[in-house]
């Protein structure tokens, strides 16, 4: 609804753009399974989101004349980057309300704490939603191409993650679309030289004594 509503706002009439199949989307990969020690997890935060955010993909803006050509991942599909999109400006308003509630969180107690924090978790829920909606076939604005591109983006941003990370002696152990687990290396630089070289925000999440994987 809420989509839907600030298309037509803008004049944008219903779209559906590519056909019903499926399209690869995040990477899943194990080196294999075991035990191991001081397993770091590194989390790329509202990763989805902020792939559709960055490259301003939305129904309206992928695959339309007058595009930017993007090819990643054995993927071509074209952007408009000169006007933002209905999604992604959907998009960076809830991150930016989210990271608000987020803050008031730590003032709270109580009932006003548990409101706020369901009120955060709500956007959560709809930001992460946005890449689902474009790729989902019975959606008003549906562009298979959109959702395409950005599970494709996705793969290569952590592809390009675990490169680094081994260039910096890190043993990589577990991948599952939006965060990585790894050990053997300096847990406290990571997070700090990936952010500054990628759109992405990035953070260790935790460091296990032990995981198992199978």
């Amino acid at each position: 609804v809420l989509v839907s509503r600030e298309m037509k706002k803008r004049g944008i009439k219903e779209m559906k753009a590519g056909k019903v199949k499926e399209y690869c989307g995040g990477l899943v990969w194990l080196k294999e399974p075991g035990v191991y020690e001081n397993v770091a997890y590194l989390d790329f935060q509202s990763m989805y989101p902020s792939i559709i955010k960055e490259w301003n993909i939305s129904p309206e803006t992928v695959d339309v004349d007058g595009g930017e050509v993007i090819e990643v991942e054995g993927v071509r599909h074209t952007i408009l980057r000169d006007k933002k999109g209905v999604i992604p400006q959907i998009v960076e308003d809830f991150l930016s309300k989210r990271l608000e509630l987020k803050k008031k969180l730590k003032e709270l107690k109580g009932s006003e704490r548990i409101r706020v924090d369901a009120q955060q978790h709500a956007l959560k829920v709809l930001i992460n939603a946005m890449y689902g909606y474009m790729g989902w076939s019975g959606a008003t604005y549906y562009n298979r191409g959109a959702a395409e591109l950005i599970a494709s983006l996705a793969r290569h941003y952590i592809k390009k993650v675990r490169d680094e990370l081994k260039e910096m002696g890190c043993d990589v152990i577990y991948i599952d679309t939006d965060g990585i687990q790894f050990t053997g290396c300096d847990v406290e630089k990571v997070a700090d030289k990936i952010n500054e070289k990628y759109p992405l925000t990035i953070e260790i999440e935790y460091v296990a004594e032990k995981a198992a994987f199978w």
